[in-house]
């Protein structure tokens, strides 16, 4: 191993303790960005926590092992996306209609709150997959994976503002696709899987 693996076995039982409960996780956050489902994911994953325990010595805050790990399979993600050429592509949300404007505009948790109740899940990750990427992404890391705006802040390497920023507005356009008619919502999903070709 080089200077940078850990070499210990205490070094390891450590490693184990702070990944392992994590990598359902990382898997399903990995399999949510592969179209194809041949196990690509799992072999993105194995390569992620190799990466991760090459690099265990250099996370300084053990803490902070949740968004170091996502940065990690991020890093790996889009290393894969690379050499298979398949860069994702922003698809640009439908515009605000009036008729939803008062709506999505209050902060009032019984608007987006209430609609992710009343949606099936399909729908919620439809809609959330025809967000821009950088808006699903970061709304994906704190609502699902439930880290904090700080940790969503350093996973993609971004100011907490511009996290902050970007999730509110992630939160507002999921509540306008949610809150538009089913053929609306199956017409933008078509147009967002074609702009993703």
């Amino acid at each position: 191993m080089s200077s940078l693996s850990p070499s210990s076995s205490t070094d390891r039982r450590k490693f184990e303790a702070a990944v392992g409960p994590l990598l359902g996780r990382l898997l399903g956050f990995l399999s949510r960005r592969i179209k194809s489902r041949s196990g690509v994911e799992e072999d993105l994953l194995q390569d992620a926590v190799l990466q991760a325990w090459r690099e265990w010595d250099t996370l300084r805050d053990r803490d902070a092992v949740r968004p170091w790990l996502f940065r990690i399979c991020l890093r790996v993600l889009q290393e894969h996306m690379r050499k298979n050429a398949r860069r994702e592509q922003l698809v640009p949300v439908v515009d605000l209609e009036p008729h939803f404007v008062e709506l999505v505009a209050s902060s009032s948790p019984t608007s987006l709150e209430l609609l992710l109740e009343r949606a099936s899940n399909e729908e919620v990750w439809a809609a959330l997959q025809s967000l821009p990427r950088e808006l699903s992404l970061a709304l994906e890391l704190y609502e699902v994976e439930e880290l904090s705006y700080r940790e969503v802040a350093d996973t993609l390497g971004l100011p907490i503002g511009t996290v902050m920023s970007r999730i509110h507005r992630a939160r507002r356009q999921l509540a306008v696709i949610l809150t538009a008619p089913p053929t609306a919502r199956s017409e933008a999903g078509e147009e967002s899987e074609h702009a993703r070709r």
